[in-house]
């Protein structure tokens, strides 16, 4: 049976190290983390379909009126796009 590699991507091998501190900056309410690692342009959907942005989340996590307890990562996919020339 054919054997396969796992190829390592510089690129997306950076952007989980990234998802993981951003993980850990959440969990542990890291506010310098967070503001370095959140665009402005930042979002997420809360579990109502509501959308907290990135001003509302920081104000939250550094009250402690919202504390994330776990995260679990799943079905992580890692795709490259290319974005054409204009």
């Amino acid at each position: 049976m054919p054997q396969t590699r796992a190829v390592r991507d510089p690129q997306i091998e950076e952007l989980l190290a990234i998802e993981r501190r951003y993980d850990a900056a959440l969990l542990s309410a890291d506010m310098p983390a967070l503001e370095g690692i959140l665009s402005q342009r930042f979002f997420l959907n809360d579990f109502m379909g509501g959308v907290v942005v990135r001003s509302e989340l920081l104000r939250y996590l550094g009250a402690g009126e919202l504390k994330f307890h776990a995260i679990e990562p799943h079905d992580c996919r890692r795709s490259i796009m290319a974005i054409p020339a204009w």
